[in-house]
Parts: structure tokens; sequence; C-alpha cells
């Protein structure tokens, strides 16, 4: 089963989590679907919605932070939409909401996107 599904809404990928927990047993398969979806966006910005995650673990940051980097690189916005209030800890925590752009829903984080 696929970690991940990705959806263009104009200019912008919406990249949305089938599975509510981001641990460690699946984190190298997000990795490599994260890794295959960079290649097919390009340039262009994503948001992450992270409504539906309850739990993430150290390892699943990891593979966001690569997917965020490898966009960066090719001069694309990486946001994150909605995280649920243990997201919005764990990206606080680790500092992560100082290099993602964190929106408390799809809809601002889309607007502030497709604004720049």
């Amino acid at each position: 089963m696929s970690m991940v599904s990705a959806d263009r809404q104009e200019q912008t990928w919406v990249v949305s989590f089938t599975h509510s927990e981001l641990d460690a047993l699946v984190s190298r398969q997000l990795a490599e679907e994260l890794q295959s979806l960079a290649d097919k966006v390009g340039g262009e910005p994503v948001v992450l919605d992270m409504a539906r995650v309850s739990f993430v673990q150290s390892e699943a940051l990891g593979a966001l932070v690569a997917f965020r980097n490898q966009l960066k690189d090719r001069g694309a916005t990486v946001a994150v939409a909605g995280p649920t209030p243990p997201i919005r800890r764990a990206l606080h925590i680790t500092r992560l909401d100082v290099i993602f752009d964190v929106y408390p829903n799809l809809d601002e984080a889309l607007a502030n996107l497709r604004g720049r």
C-alpha cells in the first residue's frame, strides 16, 4: 500500500498521507515514495497535508526533511498543512517548524503558496 498520494491542484502539489502513524516500520517506504515524488514535482510548490497523521517518528521526520531539501534545491517551496497537535508539537520540538511553513489547514496553505 502506498504511503502517500499526490494531486496537482493548479500549480501546487498536495501530498496526503495514507497512514496515520509514520513510524520506523514505514519510514523507508515513505522516503522512497517521497524521493520518487520529488522527481515528478520538479520545482513546483508542495503542501504536505498532515491532517490525518497522529504520530510521527524521527525516521519519518528525516524523510520529510530530505524531501524538502531535494525540492528546495530545485527552487520549490514545501509547506505543512493541518498538523494535529502531536505533529505540531513534534515539529516544534525538533525545530522543523522553522524550516517548514506551517499552516493550520490546507486551504490557508494553498492560498499562501499560490500568492507567492
